[in-house]
């Protein structure tokens, strides 16, 4: 339940947000004299504009996402993606990787933000945006010293707990360190990290299309 617990967390805290005030709105509501069916129908509209509000921020966000995997396809074609989060702490992440390789990224990684992992025989590639994505960074094959799975901080807003992720080493002449990125899924529109065998058969397909060693643990 470890991994899980990020999203739960945030999931409460939402929840215990929303009911705190939704019972003030009441608890004013009738003090100013409004029904019962008054109350409850101005909490109904609250909902309402809130579901609203989410599902169009979401429908905005999968369809950049949408636009970014079509171009990503176009440039590479053949290669394996699949679809990771981009959390709070990728950017010192990236910085700790780029600085081995000796690149600079094309824009520092956002807090929170869908992205792309992209790998095929040039090597593995991160990238954000929309219909022009952003490479992040970009790890040549011979610059990958393996791939595996980790725990990293979960991508929640709150930063609560921890989820599985697809790690990739970044190795530079016998200094190296980790690239740590949670793969998701969609469910009802919200992203739902992969774990066990999920995501380890996502690490797999990941070592085959850019040709790099696997994790022995994955492996076995």
């Amino acid at each position: 339940m470890r991994r899980r617990r990020g999203g739960i967390v945030g999931i409460v805290l939402v929840v215990a947000y929303a009911a705190l005030r939704f019972g003030f709105l009441a608890y004013r509501e009738h003090e100013d004299g409004m029904s019962t069916v008054g109350i409850v129908e101005s909490l109904l509209v609250i909902a309402l504009g809130v579901f609203v509000l989410i599902e169009v921020v979401l429908a905005v966000q999968h369809a950049r996402t949408r636009a970014r995997e079509r171009v990503l396809a176009e440039r590479h074609p053949g290669a394996f993606t699949a679809p990771v989060l981009v959390k709070r702490g990728t950017a010192a992440e990236v910085d700790r990787a780029a600085g081995l390789l000796g690149v600079r990224p094309e824009r520092r990684a956002p807090r929170s933000a869908a992205g792309t992992l992209v790998a095929d025989q040039h090597g593995i590639g991160l990238y954000v945006g929309g219909g022009t994505p952003t490479l992040l960074l970009g790890v040549p094959r011979a610059a990958v010293g393996q791939v595996g799975t980790g725990t990293t901080s979960s991508a929640n807003r709150y930063g609560v707990g921890t989820v599985e992720a697809l790690r990739v080493v970044v190795d530079s002449g016998g200094r190296w360190t980790t690239v740590d990125l949670p793969v998701y899924r969609r469910v009802v529109g919200f992203s739902l990290a992969l774990h066990d065998d999920a995501l380890r058969e996502v690490v797999r397909s990941v070592a085959a299309a850019a040709q790099v060693p696997l994790d022995a643990q994955v492996r076995g």
